[in-house]
């Protein structure tokens, strides 16, 4: 005897699907906001704040101190923290890996924050910004607006 039809199951297992794929959704959120929240404690000079967000494991290894170093370090190769802009969400196992974009006096500098699964910073680096490769029928577009002008 058929408990399901074949099109039951695959309601059953789109609905659940669709349920997994929400709560990965819902955790994003809550990573850039940590994440946005630490680099701002950061800017304000709120290193003790900063120090608190940190997974244990990583403030054991890391004070305070060590948190206003680099910051300071950024500081003094980018300029003065100006605003946010962009960000990108990436799951890497069980940490949720923002990659914020920052606009800095001097350019934008990309602060890449891991946020573990207890909301908690486990890692933090910065880089130059890496922008978005650009498709090849953006730029074939844009190669011929210069032609033209």
């Amino acid at each position: 005897m058929k408990l399901f039809s074949l099109s039951k199951r695959f309601a059953l297992v789109a609905a659940a699907l669709s349920m997994v794929s929400l709560a990965g959704l819902a955790e994003a959120p809550a990573a850039v906001t940590q994440a946005k929240d630490f680099i701002q404690n950061m800017n304000k000079g709120n290193f003790q704040s900063a120090h608190a967000e940190l997974a244990s494991d990583l403030s054991q290894k890391v004070g305070a101190d060590k948190l206003q170093n680099a910051w300071d370090h950024l500081i003094q190769k980018a300029g003065s923290f100006v605003d946010f802009h962009d960000h990108k969400v990436d799951q890497k196992g069980a940490y949720t890996i923002v990659t914020q974009v920052c606009q800095f006096k001097k350019g934008a500098v990309d602060i890449l924050v891991a946020v573990d699964n207890s909301g908690k910073v486990a890692d933090f680096r910065y880089q130059n910004h890496k922008p978005a490769k650009s498709t090849q029928a953006e730029k074939t577009s844009t190669d011929s607006g210069r032609k033209a002008g």
